[in-house]
């Protein structure tokens, strides 16, 4: 997925005239779609680290 990017990022740098409005979107779509995988992958990270720790502490306190 990212090397159709590079490419058209690629093929556009440095270029006299601008990025069209099509390949703008495109990769603006693309970079949406990668940081909101990136957030999905740490909230499941998170979420994960958190049912382990109430499993651990479940039996932590003061004993009796």
């Amino acid at each position: 997925a990212w090397a159709p990017a590079a490419a058209l990022a690629a093929r556009y740098a440095g270029a006299a005239s601008p990025l069209p409005a099509w390949a703008a979107t495109t990769l603006k779509a693309i970079a949406q779609r990668a940081a909101e995988a990136a957030n999905s992958r740490d909230r499941r990270a998170t979420m994960e680290l958190d049912r382990r720790l109430d499993t651990a502490l479940a039996f932590a306190g003061s004993p009796e």
